[in-house]
């Protein structure tokens, strides 16, 4: 695959920012334009961009030349020029009012051929011309979430996957690597670095390298075709191991006689976090704890991926309010564990109570005479206890499974508080809380 950049297109450097050196035997040219995301270096110029409309892309709402960039904060953008055709395309104006849910044909997808001939294609956006500067002058500038780019690769037997993370040093490793710089037949420097960790994952071969500058690099291959979701699951379940988030800047995915490559926008931000990993050892004696926790929870997901994966949007929001404050750790820790177990465990009807005696006081207070509204009030109230609840769940499982339903009791207690608007007391007794129930999510 040719180099990304081409030379006297490139964009001006700053006297503050040098760009770093490569090693092209080292890396792979998807590393060095995934850094060049990270770094806010990413300047593709593309002499001809157009949008498509979404779904059938047969639509060509605007044709013109442009340009592709990465901020300093990783994230990707375009800025296309031409001329905005009159009257506008339906696409152009369909805004529709704040909190409404827009239709896939109320998409564009950038389609951009950059100067060394790559056609880079986007995420579906929403581009409704506001400014003004966008009619008159004629120019579109978005923010855009991912770019992917096919072509032809040498045939080969197997299917690989390669992901680039960027700020993710902390990995246990257990497999050295040994390097040498020779001079001729001499030896001017050697030695070796624990590195790397291996292992078999369902049908795939699964390397996880530590890279420079703190990136991890992720490279899977089987005899079978690898499928498309496969990375995005690993990325979570590397979130859950690492109570972090685990975003990729480049995903390389190889088969037969084609290969894709994706970009995707940051920000890469790891912010501080009140959530402690599963396994927070860092040594060689640690990799297997880990990396099998890894496994276990891939092979789950995995297993999952034709039904709902809902419940990876719950980890991700519990995640993501450990970044907050205690009182919003707490809040999306509690709810989101009673929205896991209404997920992942089966259903149990509610201990001590008789659904024969039940029915038949629902039928008594239906009859009363009194006030309607008392009436309707206490039969809901008496019907919701019938249904079956989370904590039900979580005690016949803890049961079941031999865990400690103290955890329970504690997640019990914080929720019931969090979720009502009741501040928590004082710091102490509340972090323990917290981590007890973080504990009984693990």
């Amino acid at each position: 695959m040719p180099d990304f950049a081409v030379p006297g297109t490139e964009a001006p450097v700053s006297s503050n920012k040098r760009r770093r050196p490569c090693n092209d035997l080292l890396m792979h040219d998807a590393f060095k334009l995934g850094r060049s995301v990270v770094d806010g270096e990413l300047d593709l110029l593309c002499p001809k961009m157009e949008l498509w409309r979404c779904p059938s892309y047969h639509e060509t709402v605007m044709t013109g030349c442009g340009v592709i960039r990465a901020n300093e904060r990783g994230e990707l953008s375009f800025r296309l020029s031409g001329s905005v055709p009159f009257p506008f395309p339906e696409v152009f104006r369909g805004e529709k009012p704040q909190g409404t849910v827009h239709d896939i044909d109320d998409h564009v997808m950038l389609v951009a051929l950059d100067a060394q001939g790559r056609e880079w294609r986007s995420n579906p956006l929403l581009v409704h011309l506001k400014h003004p500067g966008e009619i008159v002058h004629g120019y579109i500038s978005r923010k855009i979430e991912s770019l992917m780019y096919t072509h032809k690769w040498p045939s080969k037997d197997e299917s690989t996957v390669r992901l680039y993370i960027p700020k993710q040093s902390q990995f246990p490793f257990d497999r050295h690597t040994k390097f040498e710089r020779l001079a001729g037949d001499t030896l001017l420097e050697g030695g070796w670095s624990i590195d790397h960790h291996a292992r078999k994952i369902g049908e795939a071969e699964v390397t996880f390298r530590r890279e420079e500058d703190g990136w991890l690099s992720v490279t899977a291959k089987q005899n079978t075709t690898m499928m498309p979701d496969w990375p995005g699951l690993m990325c979570h379940a590397l979130s859950f191991a690492t109570s972090g988030v685990v975003r990729p800047a480049v995903i390389v995915r190889a088969f037969k006689e084609r290969e894709d490559i994706g970009l995707f926008s940051g920000p890469f931000h790891q912010y501080r976090s009140l959530m402690p990993r599963p396994i927070v050892g860092l040594t060689s004696d640690d990799a297997e704890a880990f990396w099998s926790l890894v496994e276990r929870m891939f092979m789950f997901v995995w297993g999952r991926r034709t039904s709902s994966l809902q419940f990876l949007e719950e980890l991700d929001a519990i995640r993501a309010g450990a970044a907050m404050s205690i009182q919003t750790a707490c809040l999306t820790l509690a709810i989101g564990i009673e929205a896991l177990a209404k997920e992942l465990l089966p259903a149990v009807p509610p201990p001590g109570w008789n659904p024969q005696a039940k029915a038949a006081l629902e039928s008594h207070i239906a009859a009363w005479q009194g006030d309607s509204a008392t009436r309707h009030r206490v039969l809901g109230w008496l019907q919701s206890k019938g249904e079956p609840r989370a904590v039900d769940r979580l005690y016949a499982w803890a049961t079941q499974q031999g865990v400690n339903t103290v955890l329970i009791h504690e997640w019990s207690a914080l929720r019931n508080r969090r979720a009502h608007g009741t501040s928590l007391e004082e710091a102490q007794p509340s972090y323990d809380r917290y981590y007890a129930v973080v504990e009984l999510l693990y």
